[in-house]
């Protein structure tokens, strides 16, 4: 790092570990001066990612949420989007791929493995960010595009020809471990949630819908297809296909996403 220059396009994280391994050697100048501008590149790549997720999720529409805290309420118009989170469901039916072990040769069933979509909003303008971070002040991470408000779940009993969707506890739960006590995230009325039920389903229904997957290239519906059903095999064995979540989804009633 001894010929490091600033006008080179280089992560915050390599700046900050050059510092890092300049205070251990004992140049805290100098590893101050590259800490301090760590941050600010951190800063300049947080609002490039929020730029790119304006532009990718926009044309999905805007939602209306309630932020309440202690002190205030407030009302929000933001942007949104669900990133799939399918590792529990992975661990629970991981079993089936080892082998090509089926379920029907070990006369067992999987009683409710999740299939979680997380909630994201997105604010519209950099002020509108900083508002609402202002109110949120997420404990477990640093926000760089937007804040993890809900989650919609799925949950699934899997046996040898027969499955069964349920949405129990709660299909679409708020994640309140994520900001201070006291703080509460909800959708605002039925048209936000009527928009956000069209697109779940459409996750499932409709092949056609290009919606990005982080880490992937892969679309939402393709994922689901690949990592849901064809990599487990679930498919043939229960009689299981994404025609039937999404006849799950359409049948929940859009008042549960929200309370007035």
């Amino acid at each position: 790092m001894r010929y490091l220059k600033y006008n080179e396009e280089l992560k915050s994280k390599t700046y900050k570990d050059a510092a890092d391994k300049l205070t251990r050697l004992g140049h805290h100048t100098r590893a101050s001066i590259l800490h301090k501008h760590s941050e600010d590149i951190a800063g300049k790549e947080a609002i490039d990612n929020w730029k790119k997720h304006v532009e990718t999720y926009s044309k999905y529409g805007k939602i209306k949420i309630l932020i309440q805290t202690k002190e205030l309420e407030t009302e929000e118009e933001v942007y949104f989007c669900f990133y799939p989170y399918l590792e529990p469901y992975k661990d629970d039916t991981r079993f089936l791929t080892k082998d090509n072990t089926r379920l029907n040769e070990l006369g067992w069933k999987i009683e409710s493995t999740p299939i979680y979509f997380e909630m994201w909003v997105i604010p519209q303008t950099r002020e509108q960010f900083d508002r609402m971070y202002g109110l949120l002040k997420p404990d477990y991470y640093e926000p760089t595009f937007g804040f993890q408000t809900n989650t919609f779940a799925i949950y699934l009993e899997l046996e040898p020809n027969h499955f069964e969707l349920s949405g129990e506890p709660n299909n679409f739960y708020y994640n309140d471990g994520s900001f201070a006590a006291g703080t509460k995230v909800s959708l605002l009325d039925r048209p936000s949630a009527g928009r956000i039920k069209i697109l779940l389903k459409k996750f499932f229904a409709d092949s056609s819908i290009n919606y990005p997957t982080p880490f992937s290239d892969k679309t939402m519906y393709r994922t689901l297809l690949s990592q849901v059903l064809a990599e487990p095999g679930i498919s043939t064995e229960c009689g299981i296909g994404m025609e039937d979540f999404a006849e799950y989804i359409g049948k929940v009633n859009p008042n549960s996403f929200f309370k007035q």
